[in-house]
């Protein structure tokens, strides 16, 4: 958890996700009111992620675009240098990460139930 170039591509893969997460909302999915859980994944690696809800004007916002510009790479060498540290780390394969996931998925149960009704009916 503690490994600078695993924090910092989690910190970068973040930013792509959270473009992701607000498509998403944009595009009217059926969401709770207290986010929408991402998860991210390094190699073997993942961390569960909550992005949202965002207000209209967050929405219209990238959290980074990628570009050629002296600029942008600059951007992205600060991000590398202080990642925040991890919270969670899971390793694929594991119980544990086997436990958090079934977790996750587990919570979107309700979300999904009128879509399973419907499609039963």
């Amino acid at each position: 958890m503690h490994i600078h170039d695993v924090e910092s591509l989690f910190h970068i893969l973040s930013f792509q996700a959270e473009n992701q997460a607000k498509a998403v909302y944009k595009n009217g999915y059926p969401l709770s009111g207290n986010g929408i859980q991402w998860i991210l994944l390094v190699g073997p690696y993942w961390i569960p992620k909550m992005f949202g809800p965002f207000s209209e004007a967050e929405s219209t916002v990238r959290a980074h675009k990628t570009s050629g510009s002296a600029d942008f790479e600059a951007t992205m060498e600060l991000l590398n240098q202080t990642p925040p540290q991890l919270d969670e780390l899971y390793l694929l394969g594991t119980q544990e990460s086997f436990n958090r996931l079934e977790e996750i998925i587990a919570s979107t149960d309700q979300l999904a139930q009128p879509f399973t009704q419907a499609m039963t009916s």
